[in-house]
């Protein structure tokens, strides 16, 4: 098969978007949509490799991160991590945060509502386990909106790069913890992407999203700013 040479302009004289090709022989003719999808090499082919290593990525963050939390006991971070995980364990078996009998309106919905359900539906032991994968997976996820940000600034291989090295991050170290930093720190990061496709294209759509994520990331995190230090 012989694949010719695209010209850099297409024509679009009769209003169809052909492009118009030059043959070896000098000559210009019409292109179809099949025959384009062979001379022109389908950005959906490179983007299967892309999306491969994105997950890659995340898979193997969660796993090294799963691995170092196995050194940690659980709770290791008191009273914050005790307070999660009943709040979990309320909100999974009657759908409200409280503790034991005690209401706990202040702190976050995101956290309990993750770790809750394998803490609610096994025994402590396996509960913790895989509550602790839930959260190394939650945390591991920031390399997705990392990746679709730095996409739009730079290439594939530059995006990806981009979100290695956010997963490299130290603050990631919290990810093996019943704690909220796993679900924070994505929460935020997608509130910053959409806020700056706000910025960069207003729409009202973008702009109603944009504005409801600040909320969604501050509810989240709200306990982990009131607490002291120490936790």
């Amino acid at each position: 098969m012989r694949v010719y040479r695209p010209r850099t302009t297409c024509d679009r004289a009769h209003g169809h978007g052909i492009r118009r090709y030059d043959t070896p022989t000098g000559e210009d003719r019409a292109v179809t949509g099949s025959e384009a999808a062979v001379l022109d090499p389908p950005r959906a082919r490179r983007m299967p490799s892309v999306a491969l290593a994105l997950v890659g990525l995340v898979v193997a963050s969660t796993l090294v991160r799963f691995a170092i939390a196995q050194a940690f006991t659980t709770p290791w971070i008191a009273p914050d991590e005790m307070v999660y995980g009943m709040l979990g364990e309320g909100l999974w078996s009657h759908g409200t945060l409280t503790l034991r009998t005690f209401d706990a309106p202040y702190y976050s919905l995101l956290t309990p509502t993750l770790i809750g359900a394998p803490l609610e539906l096994s025994d402590l032991a396996t509960g913790i386990q895989w509550a602790r994968l839930l959260q190394c997976l939650a945390m591991s996820l920031v390399a997705v909106p990392t990746f679709v940000w730095a996409r739009r600034l730079a290439t594939p291989g530059w995006a990806l790069a981009a979100a290695a090295i956010t997963l490299a991050a130290p603050a990631l170290h919290y990810a093996g913890f019943l704690m909220t930093e796993p679900l924070t720190l994505v929460v935020v990061t997608v509130a910053l992407l959409m806020l700056a496709r706000a910025l960069e294209e207003p729409t009202i759509g973008r702009s109603s999203v944009s504005g409801s994520r600040p909320g969604s990331s501050s509810s989240s995190s709200a306990s982990s700013c009131s607490r002291p230090e120490a936790s």
